[in-house]
């Protein structure tokens, strides 16, 4: 088999798919928060692959380090209105609003 076969055959199907643009979010508790995505890969427990997005919520906490929670997702659901909500209420006792005010995650 020649390179360009083998680009082919061996092609990730993932490589096309973009990802949602990364972006702030106001946080019910008044924190801004980074958002931004990744897809990837995982296996359910009988060891079979799906693809899914890796949500990645970034934040302040009260000593200014930085701070996250990771979420994955079906692929569908980048595309669900009332996912900007959801995100937007989940539990973040270590955000500190002041510390992510003062020094924001994704400037620039």
């Amino acid at each position: 088999m020649n390179r360009s076969v083998l680009t082919q055959v061996y092609a990730d199907p993932l490589s096309d798919l973009q990802p949602p643009p990364s972006r702030h979010l106001i946080h019910q508790s008044g924190c801004p928060l980074y958002v931004w995505w990744a897809v990837g890969k995982r296996r359910n427990a009988d060891g079979e692959r799906w693809h899914c997005w890796f949500v990645y919520l970034e934040y302040r906490q009260a000593d200014g380090r930085s701070g996250y929670r990771q979420l994955q997702l079906p692929l569908s659901d980048s595309c669900d209105p009332s996912l900007w909500q959801r995100l937007s209420q989940l539990d973040l006792t270590e955000a500190c609003d002041a510390a992510s005010r003062a020094n924001l995650i994704g400037r620039g």
